[in-house]
């Protein structure tokens, strides 16, 4: 990790890419996709810097997923009950909700 970057994650309060609240607001703030991919970042920039607590995983809009190690996925399987979730839910409120019981994801570049 670089300094600089090092620098970054010191600077951005947790509660912006690691809270429901905060996801929602960076999406409405910069749009969805500009805003998943700098959460995707900052998280992983958290992961490398040895932090000991763990994120919480999430899933935008039933498609995206946002793992505690950093980084961006989108759900490959059709997912049922859609319509009823959250815009931002944590997985394991994702997996009771749509009763599914895995999923398959690909790497967002």
């Amino acid at each position: 990790m670089t300094e600089m970057e090092r620098r970054l994650i010191d600077s951005v309060p947790r509660i912006d890419f690691d809270t429901r609240i905060g996801i929602t607001k960076k999406i409405r703030e910069k749009g969805q996709e500009k805003a998943l991919k700098e959460i995707a970042y900052l998280r992983s920039l958290y992961a490398k810097a040895g932090r000991t607590d763990k994120l919480i995983e999430y899933v935008v809009d039933g498609e995206y997923l946002l793992p505690r190690r950093g980084g961006l996925f989108k759900i490959t399987n059709e997912v049922p009950n859609k319509d009823k979730l959250p815009q931002v839910v944590i997985v394991e409120d994702f997996l009771e909700i749509t009763k599914i019981e895995h999923y398959q994801t690909e790497l967002v570049k």
